[in-house]
């Protein structure tokens, strides 16, 4: 099962979504559970999917390098707001949380990667509490 964002998610002037994140249950029964390594790789090259910072390489084979050079990486995921007049990274790590976090990990698992972070500005707070309870409620289920 898939589903799309659809509806716009209003993020106050304190950084606080002013929508109602997802529980794990409520995610899986939406989206359903992330992909597997093979099936997301595949996905990623049919897809042609490209970087964006700046050389536009195909983002499969920079994958596929992790994977032949052994893996053993750590995947980094950008949530540090830095676009001036966007807020899609306090959206969608405050109100899709679930959804961010089944991207890292699936990511990691492409790539044999031993782990993730996800980096946010210092004063994201928000942002940390929506990750750090999600974080939780995983590892509780």
């Amino acid at each position: 099962m898939s589903a799309i964002l659809a509806e716009p998610i209003a993020i106050g002037g304190d950084g606080t979504a002013l929508a109602q994140g997802h529980t794990l249950q409520e995610h899986l029964a939406t989206f359903g559970s992330a992909l597997d390594r093979h099936d997301l790789l595949d996905r990623v090259h049919e897809a042609e999917l490209l970087g964006h910072g700046g050389a536009f390489f195909p983002v499969a084979r920079k994958w596929q390098t992790a994977l032949t050079a052994g893996g053993s990486g750590i995947v980094v995921a950008n949530g540090a707001e830095s676009e001036p007049v966007s807020a899609k990274d306090a959206a969608l790590l405050q109100v899709r949380t679930h959804l961010v976090l089944d991207g890292v990990t699936a990511t990691a698992r492409a790539t044999g990667s031993t782990g993730a972070i996800i980096w946010l500005h210092r004063g994201a707070r928000h942002s940390r509490v929506a990750v750090e309870r999600a974080l939780h409620e995983r590892l509780a289920s």
